[in-house]
């Protein structure tokens, strides 16, 4: 089943979400994440669908209770410092799927809509 959730983010700073993956559809039996792999895109939201970064195992996805489902997803700053605005914010969507050991089947487990904010302090604009 896949998780819908759109995100907020601010630039220049550290963002972490927690997320659990179920078996069941009624989210009552959280899937074994031992050996799995989780990664994914961030695409801008127009004509081109730039992916402006990734998130996977070694750059941003870590499984903390792999028995109970549960992985966390961490956007370093430096991913978002370094974006240029020409907007008060930038928006897009993302999807995080989940590649098991065997490598089949390879499933969506989270997608959404994210908005990254401007970082004033830092002043990353056009």
């Amino acid at each position: 089943m896949t998780t819908e959730v759109n995100l907020q983010i601010r630039a220049g700073a550290d963002y972490q979400h927690d997320f659990t993956v179920y078996e069941s559809e009624d989210d009552s039996e959280p899937r074994d994440l031992t050996g799995d792999t989780i990664e994914g895109e961030f695409r801008l939201e127009d004509a081109n669908g730039r992916v402006l970064f990734i998130v996977a195992p070694d750059d941003g996805v870590s499984i903390s209770d792999a028995a109970n489902g549960v992985f966390r997803m961490t956007i370093d700053r430096e991913k978002t410092e370094s974006l240029r605005f020409r907007y008060p914010e930038v928006y897009g969507t993302f999807d995080l799927e989940l590649t098991p050991p065997s490598g089949f089947p390879r499933k969506r487990i989270v997608d959404g809509e994210f908005t990254i904010t401007r970082d004033n302090t830092r002043g990353n604009n056009s």
